[in-house]
């Protein structure tokens, strides 16, 4: 009997690698966080505490924040190997942010801390966890074997085996291309300071998408922001079926983002 490649959920993930799919995870992921800062900017001196272990946070219920009702956001001071993780806590599923990728004076000023790029990034990475496993439920899913064989593979920094697990191939892709698409609409944005900016910005977006390849070394090499994500990630599945998946689902982020700068740009 001819053994498969993948299983039912990983061909699953695969499958949906467009760009419209793509882009409405990021929109609900986007939706949640817009919705978690709100909450927390208004409540920050009355959150919820929290205690694991001997570290001291803070946490956010579902429902108050205008989430889904089964999930929570935890917010602790420190950790020394992750920004983020996804967990369960009964029935619930809890998204738990750490100080590394929050506020270094943590834990003042955690409503601020809410604001850097690299924190939302962290959450959609984690809500795309979420929605991987909602998706799934009651079907085989992106859980167990999967995730026990992520964190075994994390633990003995083996990162091609850890990208090529489809939860945490999908997290990093959505994240990675949040990144890019924030970074690439706040330089569009910049068009709306005058003609003069508007040719400029119009030639830059010329260049960027003139071609997948020059889009792609253009975001591995130059937009800082996401261009150490990229390499790491590729580095690790270079030469697997895997950095091909990476590559085709690159290449709609490429097609999808080129047409909405090219809406935007005619306005």
């Amino acid at each position: 009997m001819r053994k498969t490649l993948f299983t039912a959920a990983e061909r699953d993930a695969l499958r949906e690698a467009t760009y419209a799919a793509d882009r409405e995870a990021r929109r609900h992921a986007e939706h949640a966080w817009a919705s978690l800062v709100r909450y927390v900017k208004q409540h920050e001196d009355d959150l919820d505490p929290l205690q694991i272990g001997r570290f001291h946070g803070f946490d956010v219920k579902g429902p108050k924040a205008g989430l889904p009702g089964w999930l929570r956001v935890a917010f602790m001071p420190q950790s020394p190997t992750t920004k983020g993780s996804m967990g369960r806590a009964g029935k619930e599923s809890v998204i738990i942010l750490y100080g590394t990728s929050l506020d270094p004076e943590w834990p003042t000023g955690i409503a601020d801390a809410l604001d850097m790029p690299s924190v939302k990034a962290t959450f959609v990475h984690e809500f795309t966890h979420y929605r991987d496993r909602l998706r799934r439920k009651g079907k085989e899913r992106l859980t167990g074997s999967t995730v026990s064989n992520a964190k075994r593979a994390q633990q003995r920094g083996d990162l091609g085996a850890y990208y090529r697990t489809p939860g945490e191939f999908n997290a990093h892709f959505q994240a990675t291309a949040h990144k890019i698409e924030t970074a690439i609409m706040a330089q569009v944005e910049k068009a709306s300071l005058g003609r003069t900016m508007k040719k400029v910005v119009r030639r830059e977006m010329a260049e960027l998408f003139a071609s997948f390849p020059k889009f792609h070394a253009a975001i591995s090499q130059g937009y800082k922001p996401m261009a150490q994500a990229v390499r790491e990630v590729e580095s690790a599945l270079k030469g697997s079926k895997w950095e091909r998946k990476w590559l085709k689902r690159m290449h709609g982020l490429y097609r999808g983002l080129k047409s909405k700068v090219d809406k935007a740009m005619e306005d």
